[in-house]
């Protein structure tokens, strides 16, 4: 009798024994399932690697040390830590059903959460054009010179398909932190024309806040960019109703509960840049008077128009004290500050890519170092080929940046930080890629990482963009990378 229940008694022990071998094979297994999970694809080999290595400078590096690790131990926490509290609620209660609803545990969860992103997380406010683009995929033979392709009297060029999509800064910054899991709210002019039409019944398929202003007897923005596969963008634009911006169009109402105010392309619009930048500090200042943070995106106008011969060095000198994120890129910024130089580097280039004909690293360090002296307290350069250059303020510095300034610094101050592109097969298109990479920063900035990190998620987020014709349908929240 004896022997028979020690015998039950060993047969328990070895079934809980395996049964509990199982859930630690299987939290292995969902362990590497959720570190390989997501929209960056990482070899086996790079898991293995990093993980017995530890972190280094690579994209992959700062995806899977910053995001997934984190994410894979808090789920394995909580988890455990939810089993247990759902026993002791049982036990307590001597009741097998019992649940969080019994003390009012969900109810007390739901409220902190509603109050945390009330208070605590706030909201985007995301302001500047919204353009209508249409994208025509051309095909061109190989070794067919582009001039032959398309724009020739009398000679009508096929494509295999034609893209309608919102471009701009509110339509690829804007709607990629959307796309990112940013709560943002969007706001841009238009005008009584069917292209507004337009670009108001696609905003309407996103479940996001905006605010059109609708500009009587104008026309809206709009843009025919030809996308060819591997090259740059060439693009027909009008600037339309976005060109007529004023400060007066942000209203303090649109700012409550704001965090972030990201402004795009003030060189595209003229009542902003008269009297050396007058309205654009007006509106500035106004933002900045509300304890909010300000990033600023820049465009590159038509050399051939009046505000292609704007004077921008003292525009800068005045908004960039205002000015928490600068976020121009390297062509750009060679033409704000150094304009001779940029029209003589033009003509040199010809029709070529300026890039190609300087020194990036060298020149970006240089006007980094330059424009953070006007200003602000983050500078990072979109530079082509190169990848993007970010370069911070002092500590001291960082005082003055607004709601959205990181809780702790470290990682963040007097940075100089190179990050290289993101290696696709296949590039479709870059047009948005900028913008995109800048709605990738400006997300992992709100999520508190650090500046490799946040570099590393603005690169993946421009790596997506390329690989498609429109800029956003690849891109996905964070917590899901």
């Amino acid at each position: 009798m004896k022997t028979r229940e020690m015998t039950g008694t060993a047969k328990k022990r070895i079934h809980i024994a395996g049964g509990f071998l199982l859930l630690v094979v299987a939290l292995v297994l969902l362990f590497f399932w959720n570190i390989y999970s997501g929209s960056v694809s990482v070899e086996p080999k790079d898991v293995l690697r990093l993980l017995f290595q530890g972190p280094d400078e690579s994209t992959q590096a700062r995806i899977l040390w910053d995001i997934r690790f984190p994410r894979v131990l808090a789920a394995m926490l909580l988890g455990g830590a939810l089993s247990v509290s759902g026993f002791l609620l049982q036990t307590f209660f001597a009741n097998p059903i019992a649940g969080p609803f019994v003390l009012g545990i969900s109810s007390g969860a739901k409220l902190m959460t509603a109050l945390v992103m009330i208070f605590l997380l706030g909201r985007g406010l995301v302001a500047g054009s919204v353009v209508l683009d249409i994208i025509p995929e051309v095909y061109i033979p190989k070794g067919q010179p582009i001039p032959e392709i398309f724009l020739s009297e009398g000679k009508t060029t096929e494509c295999s398909y034609t893209h309608i999509y919102l471009g701009g800064e509110v339509g690829n910054t804007g709607l990629g932190l959307k796309k990112l899991g940013c709560d943002v709210r969007l706001v841009s002019k238009i005008g009584d024309d069917s292209v507004g039409e337009i670009v108001r019944e696609i905003l309407n398929r996103y479940d996001t806040d905006y605010t059109l202003i609708e500009m009587m007897g104008e026309q809206s923005s709009a843009s025919v960019a030809i996308a060819l596969p591997g090259k740059d963008k060439m693009t027909l634009h009008s600037r339309g109703a976005s060109q007529l911006f004023k400060a007066a169009d942000i209203t303090d109402e649109m700012l409550e509960g704001v965090k972030l105010f990201h402004f795009g392309y003030p060189p595209s619009m003229k009542y902003l840049v008269e009297n050396e930048g007058e309205e654009l500090e007006d509106l500035l200042k106004n933002v900045k008077s509300k304890g909010i943070t300000i990033s600023l995106d820049m465009s590159l106008p038509d050399l051939k128009t009046f505000l292609g011969h704007v004077n921008w060095r003292p525009i800068l000198q005045r908004i960039l004290p205002y000015v928490d994120l600068f976020l121009p890129s390297l062509e750009e910024s060679i033409f704000f500050l150094h304009r001779e130089d940029y029209v003589e580097m033009v003509r040199k280039a010809g029709a070529n890519n300026l890039l190609d004909y300087i020194d990036v690293r060298g020149m970006a360090e240089k006007l980094a170092d330059e424009l953070l002296e006007m200003g602000g307290t983050i500078v990072m350069l979109k530079c082509g080929h190169e990848g993007m250059y970010l370069r911070t303020a002092e500590k001291e510095r960082w005082g003055n940046m607004g709601k959205a300034a990181p809780n702790s610094l470290n990682g963040w101050y007097d940075r100089k930080i190179w990050q290289k592109p993101v290696k696709v097969k296949r590039i479709l298109s870059r047009t948005g890629a900028g913008d995109i990479a800048i709605a990738g920063f400006l997300s992992s900035f709100l999520h508190e990482d650090n500046a490799k990190t946040a570099l590393g998620i603005a690169a993946w987020a421009a790596s997506i963009c390329i690989q498609s014709y429109d800029t956003i349908s690849g891109l996905c929240p964070l917590n899901e990378l």
